[in-house]
């Protein structure tokens, strides 16, 4: 399993009507339709979130910071 921070890393391509679970460590989002990111604490990652490609997403009530 992959972990960032000790949370596990969610990585989806192609992927459609998923709600993100809670805990993430790092959420990467590829050619994705309405997914739901919300409640997480992304802090101290390289990267908290990444969307590429994505539409109709929602991303709500999440702390994202002090990446490097």
């Amino acid at each position: 399993e992959n972990t960032v921070n000790g949370k596990p890393l969610y990585y989806l391509t192609d992927s459609s009507d998923y709600v993100i679970p809670d805990n993430a460590g790092q959420i990467i989002l590829i050619n994705c339709t309405n997914i739901l990111v919300e409640n997480q604490d992304l802090s101290d990652g390289t990267v908290g979130l990444q969307i590429l490609f994505s539409t109709e997403c929602v991303i709500r009530n999440n702390i994202i910071n002090n990446g490097t």
